[in-house]
């Protein structure tokens, strides 16, 4: 009963993930009744076929039918009609199962490519700080391996509709034969598929559960080694990495070995029954001293029967055994999916926004933050509290602080990345949420202080984003010069079309922070925000930038994080972040003053 409950379980979850595409299947289905009609259209001529060759005297009625047309009276050409007609059903149907077995590929590999880009659509507009609190590894995992084994369930499933159909029609077939050797078979077969399942089924779930979870580890690993390749040469921390890599590597090899095993131990089992079966009625025919011309030829219908019995039986009792192994990241692709608010079977996965929502240039006038509180789940203490700040259109802002105290949390509040957990952030009087935060982002260019770099051209770094065909050449060129980047096209092969490297590793840190720099310049957008982005810059550039950054002033919104005082001496107001609350600071004297 708990098998039954399991596996209605694991078709609802299946459904679900399908969603609406769930409609196509009735259209297989009708394709794999039309094979199920041919599999017992090959198999019944087989018989009349051997009765023809074994008896010249049998009569056979498809002749009848076709007399009028075509007059056969010999033996031999009676045959030659009748094996013709024998090699066409048998193509026929062959044809159709490569057209059937081409449909589900299809089918499953669309249902693939159509969960992965719902998937990956909704992570790129996950809430931030739920994005924080999984490991990327564990993404990736999702989109790739519980994906493919949402798409290998599908095509085990489809296949074990159309080899189910077959059996039953075959077995239909031969119950008109001789349904106490039916009886026999079915007694047979059925213990053996009992059998297995008892046997298997706890160590194919857990099979499934090992390799979800070593392969997140394997990914992760991975993922850190080339992430941190310098820190951890220089630290001489290989080992642990390879180590871990190498155990999860092991552990999954060792689960895909003994799933392997146990798919391929039916179809020779199965294989060794059908083959004793044959031999055993044989053995009761001429026992029973009836060795007939009708015993030979119903014998061998269940020869023919019993070879195609066994590929079909061996798919369905090994397909009911992979599904099993994929119960559990299924399970984890379906509770992924769950999460996401006003999932359903017919919503869109992602978060959609109208594409043509924008808002005018310099259309904000003001970004009131009330009374803002702020704290980490999991975190006792606030890193911010009860702040109130007005941010003017035009206003430049620079934020001070020590290393830690939440001056990058404020600016995620401030994009919307965070939500305040008291208080409540207004654009021009309106809620900071959904369209309006959208809006609001459309106006922003963000330099961080761990700068994104893509592994593809500088061009295209610096108008991230931009379809390669809309690029605007001298507005790169511009944005290059305003950066100070202009000059490092002398050294680079291809100038603006050299490659950049995995996260810029062809770069300075200082370079890369120009990159980023030059790419809000590029974008023009009316709110600049600066974490730290010129920390990884000598003096003398800094300088150059923070000129360029100067005549912005009053034109665009500027939100300057900074360390020295120095960098945004220009700024209209200067606050510190103290203890969660921020205190304004003198520029010229560097004291505190009445906040």
């Amino acid at each position: 009963m708990k098998l039954i409950q399991n596996f209605n379980s694991y078709i609802r979850q299946i459904r679900v993930i399908l969603g609406d595409e769930q409609k196509k299947v009735p259209w297989l289905l009708v394709q794999f009744v039309l094979i199920s009609f041919f599999e017992i259209l090959g198999i019944g001529i087989i018989v009349p076929f051997i009765n023809m060759v074994v008896n010249p005297g049998t009569e056979i009625h498809f002749f009848k039918w076709i007399s009028p047309f075509i007059k056969v009276d010999d033996h031999v050409g009676q045959i030659i009609i009748f094996g013709i007609l024998l090699i066409l059903v048998f193509i026929t149907k062959n044809v159709w199962i490569v057209l059937i077995n081409r449909n589900i590929f299809k089918f499953s590999e669309n249902q693939q490519v159509r969960v992965r880009n719902k998937l990956l659509h909704t992570y790129q507009r996950l809430p931030y700080l739920v994005y924080t609190q999984r490991n990327s590894a564990e993404y990736l995992q999702s989109i790739i391996a519980h994906v493919g084994s949402f798409k290998a369930s599908i095509q085990i499933l489809l296949r074990l509709l159309a080899e189910g159909i077959a059996v039953v029609a075959i077995l239909l077939f031969l119950a008109y034969q001789h349904t106490l050797a039916l009886i026999l078979l079915l007694v047979l077969l059925g213990g053996f598929a009992l059998f297995y399942f008892l046997k298997f089924r706890s160590t194919l779930l857990e099979v499934g559960r090992i390799q979800t979870v070593a392969g997140e580890s394997i990914l992760k690993a991975v993922n850190e080694s080339l992430e941190g390749f310098k820190e951890i040469s220089v630290l001489g921390a290989e080992d642990s990495f390879y180590n871990t890599f190498a155990q999860s590597s092991k552990e999954s090899a060792d689960s895909h070995v003994t799933r392997d095993t146990i798919s391929l131990l039916p179809r020779y089992v199965l294989e060794s029954i059908l083959i004793a079966f044959i031999v055993l009625l044989s053995i009761i025919g001429i026992s029973g001293g009836n060795a007939s011309v009708q015993f030979v030829s119903m014998l061998g219908a269940f020869g023919v029967a019993s070879l195609r019995l066994i590929p079909s039986s061996n798919t369905i009792i090994s397909g009911l055994a992979q599904l099993q192994s994929y119960r559990y990241p299924v399970k984890r692709l379906w509770e992924d999916l769950q999460a996401i608010p006003g999932y359903t079977t017919t919503a869109n996965i992602a978060r959609e926004f109208p594409k043509d929502i924008q808002i005018k240039k310099h259309s904000f006038q003001l970004l009131d933050l009330q009374n803002i509180s702020f704290r980490y789940p999991g975190i006792r203490e606030y890193i911010l509290r009860g702040v109130d700040i007005k941010i003017h259109k035009g206003e430049s802002l620079g934020l001070i602080g020590t290393s830690g105290v939440g001056k990058t949390t404020f600016i995620d509040l401030l994009m919307g990345l965070l939500e305040p957990e008291e208080g409540k952030i207004f654009l021009d009087n309106e809620l900071l949420s959904g369209k309006v935060l959208h809006q609001w982002r459309s106006q922003i260019a963000y330099i961080p202080q761990q700068i994104f770099i893509i592994d593809d051209s500088l061009k295209k770094n610096v108008a991230l984003g931009v379809p390669d065909e809309e690029i605007d050449m001298k507005k790169v060129e511009l944005a290059l010069k305003q950066s100070q980047l202009f000059s490092l096209l002398d050294q680079l092969p291809q100038g603006v079309d050299t490659l950049l490297g995995e996260r810029g590793i062809r770069l300075s840190g200082g370079q890369r922070q120009r990159v980023a720099l030059a790419r809000a310049f590029y974008h023009d957008r009316d709110v600049l925000i600066m974490d730290e982005a010129t920390s990884a810059l000598d003096s003398e550039t800094e300088k150059e930038i923070v000129s360029e950054i100067q005549l912005l002033k009053g034109k665009k919104t500027l939100i300057v994080i900074a360390h020295r005082l120095s960098t945004i001496g220009h700024c209209d107001r200067i606050l510190r972040l103290e203890r969660g609350r921020f205190i304004a600071v003198n520029a010229l004297d560097n004291k505190v003053i009445n906040a």
